[in-house]
């Protein structure tokens, strides 16, 4: 089931374990973008996750503390694309 976590102000659908979203899961925004990764308890977390915008465009890479960090691509609708260091 889904459910609605205050946290990220976001629906996640997704693994659960002790009350916490837990591994892979995904997040949806009020705003029509979301969020496809890794969670550990209850934080978004991991090597890779991708959030994806309603216009098309995207951005994937590392996660830490919930934010992209590290290495990471920012692909836009029109074909601009960075590839470097969040």
């Amino acid at each position: 089931p889904v459910h609605y976590l205050n946290k990220y102000n976001a629906y996640y659908d997704g693994g659960w374990r002790s009350g916490y979203p837990e591994g892979p899961g995904k997040l949806y925004f009020n705003n029509g973008s979301f969020f496809e990764g890794s969670f550990a308890r209850g934080d978004i977390a991991g090597d890779d996750g991708v959030y994806i915008y309603p216009n098309g465009s995207y951005k994937r890479g590392q996660i830490k503390n919930a934010k992209l960090n590290g290495n990471g691509v920012f692909v836009s609708p029109t074909g601009f694309k960075y590839e470097g260091q969040w």
